[in-house]
């Protein structure tokens, strides 16, 4: 299978692409006249450096919204890479095809995802990358008459950024809201940070008009933020979990609500960690 095979690609706004990865994850593509912005590079299965390629301006860079190996699969084929400084130290590692099968078998072969033909999970890894920029708060990155501007939010992992796009007023939100299962029971995550968050974003909803999540439905309302930050507040007031759930080996909690769910880690408790370099 080749990566236009593997790849699929939609323009959903003026210059905005969707790069899918069928039932795993979705990366962005945003064309101003200059540069272009990847938001995020994928599950690293194939190329997607070949998949964009003819859609790419001559100025193409990396912004990674956090850290995670779905996120940063093809970070590798790119040469310059942006991230928070927070996490630009958790991908200058290789990351080995023994870790990434494990995260296979507990978060996709459970689903029934299908692989590439002819994918061969014991030669699947996930090259290092160096982070050429770093992304804060607040930023403005200027691809040629579009602005991209950072917005810091934290709570799925501690760097985790999401991108406003002011020529389409489209929000970007990496992980942070999506219709399907909210990963909230890592080390790494803080359901506080996470509620805070939906604050921050939610205090600029008179800025964008539509959301782009990376994995599932798109496009969502923006009222679906208001949706989730009701159920954390539910959690954070203390209402009992509806399952205890031991998926990852170790015991979270599972709430369930209309159109998604939330796994998040016991109060109290470190969470799971998913690789040793943490």
């Amino acid at each position: 299978m080749s990566s236009s095979d593997w790849f699929k690609i939609k323009e959903v706004e003026n210059d905005i692409f969707i790069v899918e990865e069928p039932g795993y994850v979705q990366s962005y593509l945003v064309n101003g006249t200059t540069h272009s912005a990847l938001l995020d590079t994928g599950m690293g299965i194939q190329n997607i450096f070949a998949a964009i390629k003819p859609l790419v301006r001559e100025h193409v860079s990396v912004f990674n919204t956090h850290w995670h190996f779905d996120h940063i699969g093809g970070n590798a084929l790119f040469d310059e890479i942006g991230i928070s400084p927070l996490e630009s130290h958790l991908i200058q590692r290789d990351i080995s095809s023994s870790e990434l099968s494990e995260l296979l078998n507990m978060g996709f072969e459970s689903e029934d995802l299908s692989l590439p033909p002819g994918f061969n999970p014991e030669g699947y890894k996930i090259l290092a990358s160096s982070a050429t920029f770093s992304i804060e708060n607040g930023q403005r990155f200027d691809l040629g008459d579009r602005i991209l501007e950072a917005l810091s939010t934290p709570g799925h992992t501690r760097g985790s950024m999401s991108f406003l796009d002011h020529r389409t007023r489209s929000l970007f939100v990496g992980d942070l809201v999506y219709r399907d299962t909210f990963f909230v029971q890592f080390e790494d995550s803080d359901p506080e940070e996470y509620i805070h968050s939906l604050e921050k974003v939610l205090s600029r909803a008179e800025t964008f008009d539509r959301i782009y999540p990376a994995h599932g439905e798109y496009a969502l309302p923006k009222e679906f933020l208001n949706t989730v930050m009701d159920a954390f507040q539910k959690i954070a007031q203390g209402a009992p979990p509806d399952k205890i759930d031991t998926t990852w080996n170790k015991i979270c909690h599972r709430y369930y609500f209309n159109g998604f769910d939330i796994l998040i880690k016991p109060p109290g408790t470190k969470g799971i960690q998913i690789f040793q370099h943490l």
